[in-house]
């Protein structure tokens, strides 16, 4: 316990990586994942994440059971590392988002999967619920982003972009559920969490007059 783990983007082709991490070689503005010891005054471990055809970059991330670390964020790359079994292993077309997992060591990636359609698609939060299976929020500017039957809302609702939320599975290879929230106009999710009874809350931005509110909540109008 204790250790701090980073993570984000690096222009850097000489970004500091430690000997057996999962990606040693940079290849077109990589995310990165880094693990210090407790003191801050080593590297457990650090490794890029991406691939080499276009840009990555890592928004979010949370620790798992056993010093797992599960991320998110947005991918251009056709070649973006996926595991055999994930839900996506297919580039969808503009910006996906992505989540992967990367076991304790940083040597290799429990799973990983592309989350999108063919337009923008950014995971800007996770969160890990039982079973560290995550939970997974941001913008959907596609109008086909995948959802699941019997979610809240199948259907994009206009705008720019909508916000989604969605549940994979503790190996990543499928969609527990998916659901866009969103109104006419721009509406992101930017931040998950759980509470004990396995309720997910989102937090965000929204630009839609008609986005949607409950009776008796705070504030029903923009």
């Amino acid at each position: 316990g204790g250790q701090a783990s980073a993570a984000g983007e690096t222009s850097s082709p000489d970004f500091p990586t430690t000997p057996g991490a999962f990606d040693t070689t940079f290849g077109d503005n990589d995310a990165f994942l880094t693990k210090l010891d407790t003191q801050g005054a080593a590297l457990t471990y650090s490794t890029f994440l991406g691939g080499d055809s276009s840009a990555d970059s890592i928004w979010a991330i949370t620790l798992g059971a056993d010093g797992t670390v599960h991320a998110t964020g947005e991918t251009h790359s056709s070649d973006f590392p996926t595991t055999p079994g994930a839900y996506d292993r297919t580039h969808n077309g503009q910006g996906d988002a992505f989540v992967s997992a990367l076991n304790a060591t940083g040597t290799d990636l429990i799973y990983s999967t592309y989350l999108g359609a063919g337009q923008n698609d950014i995971g800007y939060g996770i969160v890990l619920g039982p079973g560290d299976t995550a939970y997974v929020t941001g913008v959907a500017q596609s109008d086909e982003f995948p959802t699941t039957p019997g979610a809240y809302d199948e259907t994009f609702n206009g705008g720019n972009n909508d916000l989604f939320v969605t549940r994979l599975d503790a190996q990543g290879g499928s969609l527990v559920f998916s659901t866009y929230v969103g109104g006419n106009d721009s509406d992101d999710g930017e931040a998950i969490a759980l509470d004990p009874a396995g309720n997910v809350y989102v937090v965000g931005d929204t630009n839609s007059p008609n986005y949607p509110t409950t009776p008796g909540a705070y504030a029903r109008t923009i």
